[in-house]
């Protein structure tokens, strides 16, 4: 999400310098103030986020190969991807600066 925030970032800049364009020092203010929640939740997540994408031993390479299973599984799977879209999922989909 690193690269994915920095984009989001970017165009939220924007969008709030258009949203202040008569003030710009409020501008990077009302960014920050957007931001930092999406950030923290991102750097929340970051540490379970990398044992789902880059396991580094046998145990998180077989969980992680389990949880794909469940995921494509046709009872359990729905319940899988929904625990798995939880709080920490949240920004994966949001739009930061149409939010």
């Amino acid at each position: 999400m690193g690269a994915s925030s920095g984009i989001a970032g970017a165009d939220l800049l924007g969008t709030m310098v258009q949203r202040h364009p008569a003030d710009l020092p409020a501008a990077p203010a009302a960014w920050e103030r957007k931001m930092r929640p999406f950030i923290h939740t991102e750097q929340d997540s970051a540490l379970l986020m990398r044992k789902i994408f880059t396991p580094h031993d046998r145990r998180e390479h077989l969980t992680r190969g389990a949880m794909l299973r469940i995921m494509h599984a046709p009872v359990l799977g729905p319940a899988m991807r929904k625990i798995m879209k939880g709080p920490d999922m949240s920004n994966k989909e949001l739009d930061v600066a149409a939010a």
